[in-house]
C-alpha cells in the first residue's frame, strides 16, 4: 500500500524549480519541480547511480512551455535510502504516489537507461493516462553482452577519491567526451565526503544489486509492460550503445510495431555529450 505525508520545501526563486521533500512510501523522496503552474506535465527519470540534476539543462528548457518533474530515485541524490532493497517495481510505485500526490492526471515520460525501464512499467502502470514515453538508451531487455560487462564493473564496488580533484579527474579520464559542465554536476550532486574524509558515490551501494537482478537475470514484467503501453514512443538508441541491439529492438516490434526508433550519436550517456542533440529529439517527440 502506499502511504505519503508531509511535504518539505526549502527553494523557491522566479524561473527556478521548487525543490521539494515528500515522504513517500515511508522514504523521504527528493524532487524539483519547474512550471507547476502549468497542466501538461513530463516526468524525467534518471539512470542508476545517477540523480535528477543531470536533467537540469533539458527540465529548464521543456519547462518553458511544460510542468517538468525530475525526481531523485529511492537510494539516489538526497532521497532516502531503502531497506527493503532496489526491485524495479518499487521505484514505480514510488514516482506513481508522487504523481498521485501531485493530482497530475496525464503525463508525459522520460527515461533515460534504468530510467526508461521505470519509465516503462510506470507507463502501463498508468495505461490511458500517458501521452507520450521517450526512452533513452535502454528498452524491456539489455543485450547480454553489456549486462555481463556491466556485472563485472559492478563487482569492483564503488571507488573513493582524496579530494574533488580527485573525482573530476577519475571523471574527465572516464568520460573525455562529457560535456565538462556534467562533470561538474556529477561532482556537486553525486559524490559526498564520509566521516574519513573520503569522497565517495552519495547513491546506496545496494543499488548495485540491480546490474544483477534487473540487467543479467532480466525482468519478465518488462516485456509485459512494454505490450500493455498503450501511448505512442519513442526509442533513442545512441549509435555507439549496446544497451540495445537488433535482435531486441525486432522483439520489441512484435508488440509496438509503431514505435518510433531514433540513433542520436554518441555513446550511451549521449545526454551528457550532447544535451542540445537530447533537447531536440525530446522536444520532437513531446511535441507530437
Amino acid at each position: 500500500m502506499t502511504h505519503i505525508t508531509k511535504v518539505r520545501k526549502f527553494m523557491t526563486c522566479t524561473n527556478a524549480p521548487t525543490d521539494t521533500f515528500v515522504e513517500v512510501n515511508g522514504l523521504k523522496l527528493h524532487y524539483t519541480d519547474w512550471n507547476s503552474s502549468t497542466e501538461n506535465t513530463t516526468l524525467l527519470i534518471h539512470g542508476l547511480g545517477k540523480e535528477l540534476h543531470v536533467w537540469d539543462s533539458v527540465a529548464a528548457e521543456l519547462a518553458r512551455t511544460r510542468r517538468v518533474i525530475c525526481v531523485d530515485l529511492r537510494g539516489h541524490g538526497l532521497s532516502d535510502w531503502s531497506k527493503e532493497g532496489y526491485a524495479l517495481e518499487s521505484f514505480v510505485d514510488d514516482l506513481s504516489a508522487l504523481l498521485a500526490h501531485l493530482n497530475i492526471a496525464e503525463i508525459q515520460i522520460v527515461g533515460h537507461s534504468v530510467g526508461a525501464r521505470v519509465a516503462i512499467m510506470l507507463a502501463a502502470m498508468w495505461s490511458g493516462q500517458v501521452g507520450h514515453v521517450l526512452l533513452s538508451d535502454a528498452g524491456p531487455e539489455l543485450s547480454q553482452e553489456t549486462a555481463q560487462l556491466l556485472c563485472k564493473a559492478s563487482m569492483q564496488g564503488m571507488p573513493s577519491y582524496d579530494s574533488e580533484h580527485g573525482v573530476l579527474a577519475a571523471l574527465r579520464e572516464a568520460h573525455p567526451d562529457w560535456r565538462d559542465e556534467f562533470h561538474q554536476i556529477s561532482l556537486r550532486h553525486e559524490y559526498r565526503r564520509n566521516w574519513i574524509g573520503k569522497f565517495i558515490y552519495r547513491a546506496d551501494p545496494e543499488i548495485l544489486w540491480m546490474v544483477q537482478t534487473e540487467w543479467v537475470e532480466g525482468n519478465p514484467r518488462l516485456w509485459e509492460s512494454w505490450e500493455q503501453i498503450q501511448a505512442p514512443i519513442t526509442v533513442l538508441w545512441a549509435s555507439e550503445s549496446a544497451f540495445l541491439d537488433e535482435e531486441i529492438v525486432a522483439r520489441m516490434r512484435v508488440t509496438q510495431p509503431t514505435f518510433e526508433l531514433r540513433r542520436p550519436t554518441g555513446s550511451h550517456f549521449y545526454l551528457r555529450q550532447a544535451p542540445e542533440e537530447f533537447l531536440r529529439y525530446a522536444q520532437e517527440a513531446l511535441a507530437g
